[in-house]
């Protein structure tokens, strides 16, 4: 096994772990019980990495991602649907006083861009930011 993928397999067993034990009883923890994770699509590829790496190292695991979005993820663990809700947002201090036992655990940081073609620009060269400019 490569560095990358013992870094990969370690990651993952320490984020799965930790969600597993966020559930509050031993018995999630073990492998006859699945574990469902769904929210941000943000978070589904690297969530899949994870899920991969770490069900690779514990066969008997049975986790499954589905990206349905923040806000579904969000509201389908505090109804009890789900055992991991990604989201790409903390959430906020109202949801968490309404459900206490609720945790957001910072998992992954991410740069993300805006895209845009501003009307009637033909000019095929894309647009760059002028680094002498001050914005």
């Amino acid at each position: 096994m490569t560095f990358n993928n013992k870094l990969l397999t370690g990651i993952a067993a320490l984020a799965i772990a930790g969600f597993a034990g966020f559930t509050g009883s031993a018995k999630a923890q073990t492998a006859d019980v699945p574990l469902v994770e769904s929210g941000s699509s943000l978070l589904y590829p690297v969530l899949n990495l994870w899920v991969a790496a770490y069900t690779a190292a514990h066969p008997g695991a049975a986790i499954t991602t589905t990206s349905s979005g923040s806000g579904a993820g969000i509201s389908q663990a505090m109804q009890g649907l789900i055992e991991i809700g990604a989201s790409d947002a903390y959430m906020s201090n109202a949801l968490e006083a309404k459900h206490p036992t609720m945790m957001s655990i910072p998992l992954a940081i991410s740069s993300q861009a805006g895209e845009f073609q501003p009307a009637g620009r033909e000019d095929p060269e894309p647009l760059r930011p002028d680094p002498d400019q001050d914005l």
